[in-house]
């Protein structure tokens, strides 16, 4: 369109889809962008797309309940991706001190500026460590999956339960925090196998698999 030229390159991802990671795509042209708009329309659940600016940096969620305008911060974690153009999902991991305090900062910025008084967010951000700069990209306002809430977070946190605390929160009852965390590694079995994907022989404490997913613990 003349009148609205858009600025590449862009990012292509259906706007509410059952599967996570799911017809996403990057695009360099008005050629890219059309196969992948009709990608993304093939698998939303309601049709509708987002086209959204292509962000340079680490993909980091901050996972956070407020409660009473007041924010409490479960912890950050980092996703792996195999890349470009699809940016499929491989795993989860957690992260440094310093990104989780960027992660902490970003979040609050969002709940100062709308408002928020009450709910669960898991908060989708792009860190770009060249420039320093933290960008928003998705909010979830519910549990989401992908292995984290049911899995992840529970083993590195010694147990905690995300789904107890929802309840909690929703019966006006403050949710508990997350005492301490240990440097974990998720990463989904299958997606190795798909991309050839080889685990070295040594640099991690221990490694269990549950439900399909690789669980690699660290000292550091």
């Amino acid at each position: 369109d003349i009148h609205n030229p858009i600025d590449y390159p862009v990012f292509v991802k259906p706007a509410n889809t059952v599967k996570s990671h799911a017809a996403m795509s990057l695009c360099n042209s008005s050629i890219d962008l059309e196969q992948a708009y009709s990608n993304a329309v093939s698998v939303s659940l309601d049709g509708s797309v987002n086209i959204e600016e292509y962000l340079l940096g680490q993909d980091i969620v901050s996972i956070d309940f407020v409660y009473n305008s007041q924010i409490l911060h479960l912890c950050t974690i980092g996703e792996i991706s195999n890349g470009p153009p699809s940016f499929d999902g491989i795993g989860w991991y957690t992260v440094s001190q310093n990104l989780n305090e960027v992660a902490q900062s970003q979040f609050s910025c969002m709940r100062n500026a709308l408002a928020i008084q009450h709910g669960f967010f898991q908060t989708a951000m792009k860190f770009n460590p060249i420039d320093e700069q933290c960008k928003i990209y998705e909010v979830h306002a519910e549990i989401g999956g992908d292995k984290v809430n049911d899995i992840f977070i529970p083993m590195m946190s010694n147990g905690y339960d995300v789904f107890e605390n929802n309840i909690h929160l929703a019966l006006g009852k403050s949710p508990e925090s997350i005492k301490q965390t240990v440097p974990m590694l998720l990463l989904f079995k299958q997606k190795l196998e798909q991309y050839n994907i080889k685990l070295p022989d040594s640099g991690y404490q221990e490694c269990a698999e549950i439900d399909g997913c690789l669980i690699l613990s660290f000292t550091y």
